[in-house]
């Protein structure tokens, strides 16, 4: 029974390696496999809904696979420009049903900045909706080359894009960004709010960062709200835009997630 079990597992395994080979990819993202959910980030002030940020989700068999599983293999492969370009063609389809004053929020990573990418594909769109598109630049390896990133942050606001750094806090993206990036917001990572209510050095932390955005004239977000303790600590520290399960769990539906208890703003 022993042997069987880990038969069955390696079969399982081999099957499912078989999802992440270029082959497999290319096919999910021809048949638009990959779906955008979007999860509400909140004004704790007002109890608006201000935008929503857009999650990769890969919808195969059945199974919604979440991006820590094949994002490492989408950029291996260079397939991360059409994984973004898909993502934004259906979030383009949903703006409509928001109001006027809310965003969306879009992951992008520097290499399509460096690549002149993002600009040709909002440049191909008119760059419609630019004031209620904004690009979170997310980073899992060191930027190289700050100079030609800021010039197309600089092209793109002039658009009416605003830029944000994500995960503010963790890996690569440390507090020198803030002064060679050219941006409007941080979002701090998870890992500075987890706990939070338990951890007074974190609570020290965060109040630095919030008097330096303070004066740097950046707008801070608060991800990886997970309950009322944290949301009313972060509220009462300073940190009024946030974003969590607390609030809404990511959702393909963006009616459903739209018709949560929350105004819109």
């Amino acid at each position: 029974m022993r042997h069987l079990k880990m038969l069955f597992k390696l079969v399982y395994y081999s099957l499912l390696s078989l999802n992440f080979r270029p082959f497999r990819l290319k096919m999910a993202l021809s048949n638009v496999e990959f779906k955008p959910y979007y999860q509400p980030i909140m004004c704790t002030k007002t109890g608006c809904v201000l935008g929503y940020e857009v999650l990769a989700r890969w919808i195969s068999n059945n199974d919604v696979i979440l991006p820590d599983r094949f994002i490492h293999y989408i950029e291996k492969y260079g397939l991360l420009d059409a994984l973004t370009s898909s993502l934004l063609e259906q979030a383009y389809e949903e703006l409509g049903a928001l109001s006027k004053q809310q965003w969306l929020s879009v992951n992008i990573s520097p290499s399509m900045l460096e690549s002149d990418f993002i600009y040709q594909y909002f440049k191909s769109k008119k760059f419609k909706y630019a004031e209620r598109i904004k690009l979170e630049i997310t980073e899992r390896i060191p930027i190289s080359d700050f100079t030609v990133i800021n010039e197309q942050i600089t092209a793109l606001s002039k658009e009416g894009f605003e830029f944000s750094i994500d995960d503010f806090g963790e890996g690569y993206c440390d507090i020198s960004y803030i002064s060679k990036l050219n941006v409007n917001t941080i979002k701090l990572d998870k890992s500075l709010v987890l706990d939070i209510c338990l951890n007074v050095k974190k609570q020290r932390i965060l109040k630095a960062i919030l008097a330096l955005s303070k004066q740097l004239n950046l707008q801070v977000i608060g991800e990886g709200v997970e309950d009322k303790e944290t949301a009313m600590l972060l509220t009462n520290i300073g940190v009024s835009m946030q974003q969590g399960f607390f609030y809404g769990k990511p959702s393909h539906n963006l009616l459903i997630t739209e018709n949560m208890n929350y105004q819109r703003c």
